[in-house]
């Protein structure tokens, strides 16, 4: 991380935000409560306020005269993107997929893979890269209601199981051992454990677990992995 400060945010909304990985955010009629909306959404919808052409007015003699400011374009919604070339694999639970870049939080909670994108994994780019010093953090739905997502069965992984991240082109693929494996209740999400600052070069894996409260429509219980880098040319690993 870069700096003591994101810890102040993590603390204020790991709640908040760790919450919307599993099926509960795709149970509501709003999925993800702090998702974007498709470029399909926008397309069906349009602007909501279209910009009218503002007549042009006569200058009076204690005025001056109007200029008229070129309209503001409406941006289409933004899109996670995915690092160039960068890849997530845990051989022990057969998941091979493509890493999106997940943005610094600008409100309240953290940006998670949107539903559309539940078969990938996101990496914080506001973390460490994976294999520098520091914590790597990166993020997955466990379920949609169209069945499992890409961290379906992170639970099972154990220590000594490995998980590799491609990076870059060419590539430079790193290999991290498996440490530990817990599961916390969301209100005792460990933030300083996933995203604190530290030497050592680490990465953490999040999901949801737990029962689901079919009230509030999440997880109670967020599943967590810790590994730490392989040093170079060890190959010992251990499968499920």
């Amino acid at each position: 991380m870069h700096g003591a400060g994101w810890l102040r945010v993590i603390a204020a909304c790991a709640l908040a935000v760790i919450v919307m990985f599993g099926a509960a955010a795709v149970a509501n009629a709003a999925p993800i409560q702090h998702a974007r909306r498709t470029p399909a959404h926008h397309a069906r919808r349009g602007p909501a306020h279209p910009h009218k052409a503002v007549p042009h007015r006569k200058p009076t003699g204690h005025r001056k005269p109007v200029v008229h400011r070129k309209p503001v374009v409406h941006r289409k919604p933004v899109v996670h993107r995915r690092p160039a070339s960068w890849r997530l694999s845990i051989p022990g639970i057969g998941v091979s997929v493509s890493l999106l870049r997940l943005p610094a939080p600008s409100g309240p909670g953290l940006p998670v893979p949107s539903l559309q994108q539940a078969s990938l994994a996101g990496w914080y780019d506001f973390t460490s890269v994976p294999g520098a010093t520091g914590n790597s953090v990166i993020v997955g739905h466990v379920d949609t209601v169209s069945g499992p997502a890409v961290f379906y069965n992170l639970y099972l992984l154990k220590p000594g199981n490995a998980i590799f991240v491609t990076l870059g082109s060419p590539a430079r693929r790193e290999r991290f051992i498996v440490t530990w494996v817990t599961e916390v209740p969301k209100s005792e999400f460990p933030g300083q454990a996933v995203f604190g600052l530290t030497q050592k070069r680490q990465l953490r894996l999040i999901t949801c677990g737990g029962d689901f409260d079919y009230q509030t429509r999440h997880y109670l219980d967020n599943i967590i992995v810790g590994a730490r880098l392989a040093p170079a040319g060890s190959e010992t690993t251990r499968k499920t």
